[in-house]
């Protein structure tokens, strides 16, 4: 018998970042979840009413969506590469690898949702369950869809846990508490340890918590798995991706609201007047004084000056930059400006293969533990390979492209060159059924140096207007190329 203390006990870290964990979530889910959050500030002596028809009335520029979903498609792009070993003989595998959650979605689709959740959260709890079965054979578990499946606990409701060092020095998950269900009577706790899982409920008022349901732990181990997306300091608790990301969201959502509120007041001001003056603010309004009225009194129109419009509109601007510093997207989202040196844009393309070659290592790690513990419920040993994408097709097809008709205007006399740059073009803009055919004509291909330069042709330069660039056109298809791009005659 539990104590109710005991039962209803939380982790410190949980207690610490239950109310971000909530945030974070409503930050990237967006519309009506984050408006109740009540994240608008609210003004002095603003009564309710006027409170919520302002958060109605606010518009939310969703980063945090954004971002997490920029992230996933880049480490989802390319499926991972699963050597399964001898799991490759079980007959439940081919179930599992299309319906992994018993809900339909496949084992990358879950996976991909998984990652999702951990850059909002900053990790998730992955579970590898299998049901209870009273069949004979293994033909008649199949029959009965008895199988290994996955499911996903986010970490609001994985409320304790505990890790302990084995005698071999390696952390073991030894304890584990999911809230179940709760209401303002009872709340029920899902209890895992080593040895048993049991269902335990815990009523208002009472001093001892009643055991529901419980039956023994048939892996001898707790079979959940954290997958992080960034690795804080305590086990068991991830670093959020869009932690910062998500108050400047917030800050953003407020400047929102101010900004809609000037555009009101300055296309409607506010009408000053005293009670007994018959006037209304409108085109073409009438007002109607009182003769014996003080002419210090007469009305007015308050309207607000258009520059605080305008210095609103710069910081959101600067605030949406140093969302894409801290995500290293301003490359990806066209934010930064032509002027950016390409050395810039190169080190951030950089910065963020480094992240995504983390967080698909992460992935990759997590994997492997589902596996371990699926072939434990199948009763053998996990003797296969997981790997994830460690680098990410992060070029610029237009830059690469420029660079390339660049390198041919240069006029190196190098047949070898010129073959190599035009494969080179070849592999960028075409995909690799047909790049093999292209590069093997190349290769038989005349000399391309006899045709670089045609000798009835006079080579002239051409000039980009934008940006001062001097080309060479050599032949009559290089003016062609350079004339639809822009180029002009100087």
């Amino acid at each position: 018998m539990y104590l109710a203390d005991e039962v209803n006990h939380k982790h410190p870290e949980w207690q610490r970042l239950q109310i971000r964990w909530r945030f974070y979530l409503e930050s990237y889910l967006g519309g009506d979840d984050y408006k109740q959050g009540m994240y608008l500030n609210k003004y002095m002596l603003e009564t309710n009413d006027e409170y919520e028809r302002r958060i109605a009335a606010s518009a939310l520029d969703n980063h945090v969506r954004n971002t997490t979903h920029i992230y996933n498609s880049f480490l989802f792009s390319d499926p991972p590469v699963r050597r399964l070993g001898t799991l490759e003989r079980d007959p439940s595998l081919q179930y599992f690898l299309e319906d992994a959650d018993l809900d339909g979605r496949s084992f990358t689709n879950f996976m991909s949702y998984a990652n999702l959740m951990s850059s909002v959260f900053g990790h998730v709890w992955l579970f590898v369950d299998r049901p209870e079965s009273q069949a004979n054979t293994r033909a008649e578990e199949l029959a009965q869809g008895i199988r290994p499946y996955v499911s996903l606990v986010t970490p609001q409701y994985v409320q304790d846990w505990e890790y302990r060092r084995s005698a071999s020095g390696v952390p073991e998950l030894v304890y584990m508490k999911i809230l179940e269900y709760n209401d303002s009577d009872e709340t029920v706790y899902r209890v895992y340890t080593p040895e048993t899982v049991e269902l335990v409920s815990v009523r208002d008022g009472d001093n001892t918590a009643r055991t529901i349901e419980s039956y023994p732990n048939g892996l001898g181990k707790i079979p959940a798995v954290c997958l992080y997306a960034n690795r804080g300091p305590t086990r068991g608790v991830g670093i959020s991706d869009v932690a910062d990301i998500a108050d400047l969201q917030k800050n953003i959502f407020n400047l929102y609201s101010e900004w809609s509120q000037l555009v009101e007041l300055n296309n409607h001001p506010s009408l000053v007047k005293t009670a007994t003056t018959d006037a209304s603010a409108g085109a073409g309004a009438i007002i109607t004084m009182d003769e014996n009225l003080d002419p210090s009194l007469k009305p007015y129109l308050l309207q607000p000056s258009s520059s605080n419009i305008d210095g609103i509109k710069t910081i959101i601007e600067e605030n949406i930059s140093a969302i894409d510093r801290i995500a290293h997207l301003g490359g990806i989202r066209g934010t930064i400006s032509s002027s950016t040196s390409g050395i810039a844009l190169q080190v951030e393309r950089q910065l963020l293969n480094s992240k995504l070659t983390e967080k698909s290592a992460n992935l990759e790690l997590a994997e492997e533990q589902i596996w371990r513990l699926w072939a434990l419920w199948q009763g053998t040993v996990w003797d296969g390979t997981v790997e994830y994408p460690r680098t990410y097709n992060l070029r610029d097809s237009n830059a690469d492209l420029d660079f390339y008709i660049k390198a041919l205007g240069a006029g190196v006399p190098s047949d070898t060159f010129e073959r190599e740059v035009h494969k080179n073009i070849s592999r960028l803009v075409l995909n690799d059924d047909v790049v093999n055919t292209i590069e093997a004509e190349i290769d038989t291909a005349e000399p391309m140096s006899l045709l670089a330069v045609d000798p009835a042709y006079e080579p002239h330069e051409m000039v980009n207007p934008n940006t001062g660039e001097v080309v060479v056109a050599t032949t009559q298809e290089q003016h062609l190329n350079l004339a639809a791009r822009g180029y002009l005659h100087p």
